[in-house]
C-alpha cells in the first residue's frame, strides 16, 4: 500500500521542490537587452528594426527602456523610448534617412528603469545600463549600364549612348533611379576626362540618352559615371569604340 504524505510534507515539497520539477527560473527584473542587425539606407527613409527584451516584476508600477544612438562620425543620431504599455519583448523601429544619416557603424547605449513598491506608501526605482551594441547601415547597391549605338563610328559622326541607372529597393532587386546625373567620360592616358556635352539626367525609368561627336581615330575607351545624390554614385563598365 503506497505511503501517503502528510499535509505539511506536501506543502514543503511544493515550496522547495520547484527547481527539481524543472520550473523556469524568473528572469532578472533589473536587466534588459537590445540588439539590431545590419541595414540599408534606402531612397527616402528606412525604419530600422531594433530587437529588445525586458522582464519587469509583476508588481512594477512602471518600466522604461531608453536607447541612445551615436552616428559613425561620433555625433548624436537620436534616441528611442520603450515603456510600460509596450510589449516586454518586441521590435522597436528607428528611422534613418540617406542624406541626413551617414552610412557606417552606429553605436547604441541605453538604460533600463523599473519602479516598484517601496517601504510604506513609497516606491523604489532601479536604473541599470544595458550592454552596448552596434550595427552597420550601408548605401543601397547601384548599377550603371551604358551601350553605344555602334562600335566603329566614323570620325565626325554623332554617337548615341544609352544609359540605365538603378538602385536597390526594400522590396528586393534593382529599379530605375530618377534624376540621376550622368556623364560620359573617355580615357586619356591614365586619367578619365569628361566628354563635353555628353551629360544629362535620367528619367523616371532610370534611362538617359547621351550624344557626342566621334573625334578620335582608332580605339578609345569610354565609361559613364552617375551621381545618385544621397544614394551615392556609380560607374558603368568601360567600353571601347574604334573611330574610322
Amino acid at each position: 500500500m503506497p505511503r501517503l504524505l502528510r499535509p505539511s510534507t506536501v506543502l514543503i515539497a511544493g515550496v522547495l521542490g520547484l527547481g527539481a520539477l524543472g520550473a523556469p527560473a524568473q528572469a532578472d527584473p533589473t536587466s534588459a537587452s537590445a540588439s539590431a542587425g545590419p541595414g540599408v539606407l534606402y531612397d527616402g527613409c528606412t525604419d530600422h528594426p531594433i530587437n529588445y527584451s525586458v522582464a519587469p516584476p509583476l508588481n512594477a508600477y512602471t518600466w522604461s527602456l531608453q536607447l541612445v544612438f551615436q552616428a559613425p562620425d561620433g555625433t548624436s543620431a537620436g534616441s528611442a523610448y520603450i515603456s510600460k504599455g509596450d510589449p516586454t519583448t518586441g521590435v522597436e523601429t528607428k528611422q534613418f534617412c540617406p542624406g541626413e544619416d551617414l552610412p557606417g557603424s552606429y553605436s547604441v547605449t541605453g538604460t533600463y528603469s523599473v519602479m516598484v513598491p517601496g517601504t510604506g506608501s513609497g516606491s523604489t526605482t532601479t536604473t541599470t545600463a544595458i550592454a552596448p551594441f552596434s550595427f552597420d547601415l550601408r548605401l543601397p547597391t547601384t548599377q550603371v549600364t551604358a551601350k553605344a549605338s555602334e562600335k566603329k563610328p566614323k570620325v565626325g559622326k554623332q554617337v548615341k549612348v544609352r544609359v540605365t541607372v538603378s538602385d536597390e529597393r526594400p522590396s528586393g532587386g534593382l529599379f530605375g533611379t530618377s534624376s540621376a546625373k550622368v556623364q560620359l567620360q573617355r580615357k586619356k592616358g591614365a586619367k578619365w576626362v569628361s566628354v563635353a556635352g555628353a551629360n544629362g539626367y535620367t528619367k523616371s525609368s532610370g534611362k538617359a540618352l547621351l550624344k557626342f561627336k566621334q573625334k578620335w581615330k582608332g580605339k578609345t575607351t569610354f565609361r559613364v559615371v552617375a551621381d545618385l545624390d544621397d544614394l551615392g554614385s556609380g560607374t558603368s563598365s568601360a567600353f571601347k569604340l574604334r573611330g574610322r
